[in-house]
Protein backbone atom coordinates (compact mmCIF):
# COMPACT_ATOMS: atom_id res chain seq x y z
CA UNK A 1 0.00 0.00 0.00
CA UNK A 2 2.93 2.24 0.88
CA UNK A 3 4.63 1.83 -2.85
CA UNK A 4 1.12 2.55 -4.67
CA UNK A 5 0.44 5.52 -2.46
CA UNK A 6 3.67 7.66 -3.53
CA UNK A 7 3.37 6.27 -7.06
CA UNK A 8 0.23 7.35 -7.03
CA UNK A 9 0.45 10.20 -5.50
CA UNK A 10 3.66 11.13 -7.63
CA UNK A 11 1.65 10.80 -11.12
CA UNK A 12 -1.12 12.85 -9.71
CA UNK A 13 1.05 15.62 -9.24
CA UNK A 14 3.28 15.61 -12.24
CA UNK A 15 -0.18 15.94 -14.15
CA UNK A 16 -1.71 18.91 -12.29
CA UNK A 17 1.75 20.92 -13.54
CA UNK A 18 -0.45 23.52 -16.15
CA UNK A 19 2.40 22.73 -18.67
CA UNK A 20 1.46 18.86 -18.58
CA UNK A 21 -1.46 17.07 -20.18
CA UNK A 22 -2.80 14.66 -17.51
CA UNK A 23 -3.00 12.37 -20.61
CA UNK A 24 1.10 12.31 -20.83
CA UNK A 25 1.21 10.56 -17.19
CA UNK A 26 0.74 6.71 -16.44
CA UNK A 27 1.62 4.52 -13.84
CA UNK A 28 3.33 1.66 -15.61
CA UNK A 29 4.91 -1.36 -13.79
CA UNK A 30 7.49 -0.32 -16.45
CA UNK A 31 8.76 1.81 -19.69
CA UNK A 32 6.30 0.02 -21.48
CA UNK A 33 3.81 3.41 -22.91
CA UNK A 34 0.69 3.09 -24.11
CA UNK A 35 -0.22 1.66 -27.70
CA UNK A 36 -2.16 5.01 -27.65
CA UNK A 37 -0.14 7.28 -26.48
CA UNK A 38 0.91 10.66 -28.32
CA UNK A 39 4.27 12.02 -28.57
CA UNK A 40 5.27 12.73 -24.77
CA UNK A 41 4.84 10.02 -22.60
CA UNK A 42 5.78 10.23 -18.90
CA UNK A 43 5.48 6.90 -16.88
CA UNK A 44 6.03 6.88 -13.77
CA UNK A 45 7.09 3.93 -11.57
CA UNK A 46 7.82 2.17 -8.48
CA UNK A 47 11.53 2.88 -7.48
CA UNK A 48 11.87 0.00 -4.51
CA UNK A 49 12.72 0.34 -1.17
CA UNK A 50 15.29 0.23 1.44
CA UNK A 51 16.04 -0.09 5.45
CA UNK A 52 15.86 3.65 7.06
CA UNK A 53 17.85 4.42 9.69
CA UNK A 54 16.11 3.51 12.58
CA UNK A 55 14.31 0.26 11.27
CA UNK A 56 14.81 -1.95 14.32
CA UNK A 57 15.49 -6.04 13.80
CA UNK A 58 12.73 -7.06 16.68
CA UNK A 59 10.30 -6.35 14.56
CA UNK A 60 8.35 -3.52 16.51
CA UNK A 61 9.73 -0.45 14.20
CA UNK A 62 9.48 -0.80 10.45
CA UNK A 63 11.96 2.17 9.17
CA UNK A 64 11.72 2.12 5.35
CA UNK A 65 12.99 4.45 2.41
CA UNK A 66 10.80 4.49 -0.78
CA UNK A 67 11.86 5.46 -4.14
CA UNK A 68 9.83 6.58 -7.43
CA UNK A 69 11.40 6.73 -10.55
CA UNK A 70 10.09 8.69 -13.51
CA UNK A 71 10.74 8.36 -17.42
CA UNK A 72 10.15 10.78 -20.12
CA UNK A 73 9.70 9.35 -23.76
CA UNK A 74 9.52 11.43 -27.03
CA UNK A 75 8.56 9.92 -30.01
CA UNK A 76 10.87 9.95 -32.34
CA UNK A 77 10.25 11.77 -35.35
CA UNK A 78 10.24 9.96 -38.99
CA UNK A 79 13.25 10.20 -40.54
CA UNK A 80 16.17 8.22 -42.72
CA UNK A 81 18.59 6.20 -41.11
CA UNK A 82 21.49 8.08 -42.05
CA UNK A 83 20.17 11.42 -40.25
CA UNK A 84 19.31 9.46 -37.12
CA UNK A 85 22.51 10.52 -35.29
CA UNK A 86 21.00 14.00 -34.52
CA UNK A 87 18.20 12.76 -32.85
CA UNK A 88 19.50 12.98 -29.48
CA UNK A 89 19.87 16.81 -30.14
CA UNK A 90 16.93 17.51 -31.77
CA UNK A 91 15.24 16.16 -28.47
CA UNK A 92 17.21 17.18 -25.68
CA UNK A 93 15.87 20.18 -25.10
CA UNK A 94 12.28 18.85 -24.96
CA UNK A 95 13.62 16.39 -22.48
CA UNK A 96 15.55 19.10 -20.22
CA UNK A 97 12.28 21.20 -20.04
CA UNK A 98 10.14 17.85 -19.22
CA UNK A 99 11.90 16.67 -16.72
CA UNK A 100 12.54 20.40 -15.31
CA UNK A 101 8.63 20.77 -14.56
CA UNK A 102 9.18 17.26 -12.98
CA UNK A 103 11.91 17.90 -10.99
CA UNK A 104 10.16 20.95 -9.75
CA UNK A 105 6.61 19.22 -9.07
CA UNK A 106 7.93 16.24 -7.04
CA UNK A 107 11.55 17.12 -5.40
CA UNK A 108 11.23 18.03 -1.58
CA UNK A 109 7.38 18.35 -2.39
CA UNK A 110 5.32 18.12 0.59
CA UNK A 111 2.17 18.15 -1.62
CA UNK A 112 2.86 14.60 -2.90
CA UNK A 113 3.45 13.42 0.72
CA UNK A 114 0.21 14.65 1.71
CA UNK A 115 -1.81 12.98 -1.23
CA UNK A 116 0.15 9.51 -0.64
CA UNK A 117 -0.58 9.94 2.96
CA UNK A 118 -4.38 10.46 2.53
CA UNK A 119 -4.46 7.82 0.35
CA UNK A 120 -2.59 5.41 2.68
CA UNK A 121 -5.23 6.49 5.37
CA UNK A 122 -8.31 6.01 2.84
CA UNK A 123 -7.12 2.56 1.95
CA UNK A 124 -6.01 1.65 5.82
CA UNK A 125 -7.11 3.72 8.06
CA UNK A 126 -3.67 3.79 9.17
CA UNK A 127 -2.52 7.47 9.89
CA UNK A 128 1.21 6.19 10.07
CA UNK A 129 2.03 7.63 7.32
CA UNK A 130 4.87 9.48 5.30
CA UNK A 131 7.18 11.56 7.23
CA UNK A 132 9.67 12.78 4.45
CA UNK A 133 9.65 13.76 0.73
CA UNK A 134 11.02 12.42 -2.17
CA UNK A 135 14.05 13.92 -3.03
CA UNK A 136 16.16 14.28 -6.57
CA UNK A 137 18.64 11.65 -6.78
CA UNK A 138 19.21 11.36 -10.60
CA UNK A 139 18.89 11.54 -14.52
CA UNK A 140 19.72 8.74 -16.11
CA UNK A 141 21.42 8.78 -19.28
CA UNK A 142 19.89 9.37 -23.11
CA UNK A 143 18.67 6.60 -24.86
CA UNK A 144 17.02 5.43 -27.70
CA UNK A 145 14.31 2.73 -27.17
CA UNK A 146 13.14 0.49 -30.30
CA UNK A 147 9.64 0.28 -31.01
CA UNK A 148 8.49 -2.09 -28.21
CA UNK A 149 8.20 0.56 -25.85
CA UNK A 150 5.07 1.35 -27.70
CA UNK A 151 4.09 -2.09 -27.66
CA UNK A 152 5.12 -2.16 -31.16
CA UNK A 153 6.18 -5.36 -32.83
CA UNK A 154 9.89 -6.64 -31.65
CA UNK A 155 13.17 -5.64 -33.68
CA UNK A 156 11.38 -2.97 -35.04
CA UNK A 157 13.18 0.32 -35.40
CA UNK A 158 14.45 3.19 -33.00
CA UNK A 159 10.98 4.61 -31.35
CA UNK A 160 11.73 7.13 -28.85
CA UNK A 161 14.13 8.63 -26.72
CA UNK A 162 13.99 7.86 -23.24
CA UNK A 163 15.62 9.59 -19.48
CA UNK A 164 14.49 8.43 -16.27
CA UNK A 165 14.69 10.69 -13.63
CA UNK A 166 15.23 9.03 -9.63
CA UNK A 167 13.69 10.20 -6.85
CA UNK A 168 14.65 8.44 -3.32
CA UNK A 169 14.03 8.92 0.57
CA UNK A 170 10.34 9.21 0.70
CA UNK A 171 10.27 7.89 4.56
CA UNK A 172 7.79 6.06 6.72
CA UNK A 173 7.55 4.47 9.98
CA UNK A 174 5.61 2.10 11.06
CA UNK A 175 5.16 0.87 14.45
CA UNK A 176 3.83 -1.92 15.08
CA UNK A 177 2.26 -3.41 19.08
Amino acid sequence: MSTSAIVRAVATRIAAHASIESSWVTVELDEQAPAVSGDIHITVMAGGTERGPTHDVSGCVIDKLYGVDVSVILRSPKRPRDRKRGLFIDLSDSHETILAMVEEQIDFDYTTLSTANALILAESASSQGFIEPLKFRSNGPFRIAPAEIFAGVPGGSEAAVVRRTQFRGARRIVTRS
